[in-house]
């Protein structure tokens, strides 16, 4: 897993017409010096180095500018197609990162398993707010920069923890505990636990979860021998085994 975040190429999608406020924080991907940039520098070279990586992996930076068409572009829809299309940069093994308003959602990811027409789609798709330092607008909830975290570990076809309800399958992954419901917000103090015929509380300190930025501490040993697995499958698995939905599957958060 490690050597798959530190593989990371960053592709931006802002747009002029966008919002004052996030047209002005966007301008601020024309340099890779700016804050903007440093921070997902920071994201992808911690993630790694953690991990027992080697912590390397310099982001580029596709300083292309887009219609207000690509900055509200939606999962499934021609304004992906078009930005993805224009802006995707590698193969299978490079992991292209968007920023724009993920389609109203805090981001989204395809599990692996595209076909190679398809290819262009692969990749990362994260709201811009959700960035280290970009706004307030998910302030003390989702602004510690774990979306991008979340959506990577369904890049290297990591499964919602409460995928599969109590199902004994669940994310296919034996050593995160069976939930029921997503997480809301981080009830850390009182724990929780939605399968309780299962061993386990429910592991709200996953980032496979929905909880709050400021929960996320782990990815468990099972959920990097998978992530591994898939890296190690490469150009990516299409065994429903491991990639869990493979193909034209997308998992939001």
């Amino acid at each position: 897993m490690a050597g798959v975040l530190a593989a990371l190429s960053l592709t931006a999608a802002p747009a002029s017409s966008a919002p004052a406020v996030a047209s002005t924080l966007c301008n601020g991907w024309e340099t890779p010096n700016s804050a903007y940039f440093t921070s997902l520098r920071a994201l992808t070279t911690v993630a790694s180095g953690a991990r027992g990586g080697i912590g390397r992996g310099e982001p580029s930076l596709n300083a292309n500018y887009a219609a207000a068409t690509w900055f509200n572009a939606r999962a499934g829809g021609d304004a992906e197609r078009d930005m993805k299309k224009a802006l995707h940069r590698g193969g299978f093994e490079t992991l292209n990162v968007y920023t724009n308003l993920a389609g109203g959602y805090l981001g989204y990811a395809y599990l692996p398993g595209l076909p190679d027409a398809r290819q262009y789609l692969d990749g990362t798709v994260i709201h811009w707010a959700t960035v280290p330092g970009a706004s307030d607008l998910f302030k003390d909830r989702y602004d510690l920069g774990h979306t991008l975290t979340h959506e990577v570990g369904h890049w290297v076809a990591l499964e919602h923890t409460f995928a599969g309800g109590c199902n004994a399958k669940g994310d296919y992954v034996e050593d995160t505990p069976a939930m029921a419901v997503p997480t809301s917000g981080c009830p850390k103090g009182e724990g929780k636990d939605t399968c309780p015929k299962e061993p386990g509380l429910d592991p709200i300190e996953n980032y496979m979860d929905y909880s709050y930025d400021s929960c996320y501490s782990m990815f468990t040993e099972g959920q990097a021998d998978r992530a591994q697995d898939a890296w190690n499958l490469l150009p990516r698995p299409l065994d429903r085994t491991l990639a869990a939905g493979a193909g034209t599957t997308r998992l939001r958060r």
